[in-house]
């Protein structure tokens, strides 16, 4: 191949390739994780800490562990598990959450949820508020979950 020849050939991939959307992990469930039913507890006016819940179904065929979580609308979010000892249950911050290949893992009242602290406004019924999830073994993950009342069913159908 010329020099003429394999500029061609370079300049023509490139076009291909930009005209051509690139799947991300974002994009294909296959390759990451999903939300499904994911939500904040609306609480009382003057409270500043609620949490959230979710089913994280992991597409992929390896290992993913939530690690960490954030929110503009709280100073601080934790990942948090409900444990039972001698009779009694506590709630105490974990260091991640595993979700095995092909499998799904629900963040629910009793169980692992998220804690959203020092909420920096008040949080209305119904509204939308965007939740990062970072993972070790998967992409990051940004969602809109919806703020419910707690006299208000959980599950939508």
């Amino acid at each position: 191949m010329t020099i003429q020849q394999i500029s061609k050939y370079l300049l023509s991939s490139a076009a291909l390739f930009l005209t051509n959307p690139v799947i991300t992990a974002e994009q294909d469930d296959s390759l990451a994780i999903t939300v499904i039913d994911g939500y904040i507890r609306e609480m009382p006016p003057g409270q500043d800490i609620t949490a959230a819940f979710m089913t994280l179904k992991n597409s992929t065929l390896g290992l993913c562990r939530l690690t960490m979580a954030s929110s503009v609308i709280a100073e601080k979010t934790e990942i948090h598990g409900h444990f039972y000892k001698d009779g009694m249950m506590s709630m105490r911050p974990v260091d991640g959450i595993d979700i095995p290949p092909k499998k799904s893992v629900s963040l629910k009242p009793g169980g692992y949820h998220l804690m959203l602290f020092g909420l920096k406004e008040e949080l209305k019924n119904n509204a939308q508020h965007e939740i990062i999830l970072n993972f070790l073994g998967c992409p990051t993950l940004t969602f809109n979950a919806e703020v419910r009342s707690v006299l208000q069913n959980t599950h939508h159908h």
